[in-house]
């Protein structure tokens, strides 16, 4: 496990890292606390997502600590929701995502 540190970054950067991070399944967004989870696709090495042009360099760059690691997630698909009229309300259950290269980025 390595980590990256550079320096704070702006609220356009914050947002835009928001946007990213959200495109991944299970990944958690936490602005309260200043870190952003992303569980990355198997295969993906942390090498690959240093490279230039990649988005954990792009988090380096843009004033993120960057730290990876690899392992199991778990998440939760479909947190609660209710349907349009209000009469059934449903709670999602929990995955495992196996195996992973997960990055963690704070601000």
């Amino acid at each position: 496990m390595k980590r990256y540190i550079k320096s704070s970054t702006s609220e356009d950067v914050l947002e835009q890292a928001i946007n990213f991070a959200s495109r991944f399944k299970g990944s958690q967004i936490d602005k309260a606390n200043h870190v952003i989870i992303i569980p990355f696709d198997k295969g993906t090495t942390e090498e690959d997502l240093m490279e230039p042009g990649m988005l954990g360099a792009w988090f380096r760059d843009n004033g993120f600590d960057v730290e990876f690691s690899t392992g199991d997630m778990e998440y939760t698909t479909k947190p609660e929701w209710m349907n349009y009229r209000g009469w059934v309300q449903s709670k999602g259950h929990s995955a495992m995502l196996r195996n992973r290269t997960i990055g963690k980025f704070t601000w």
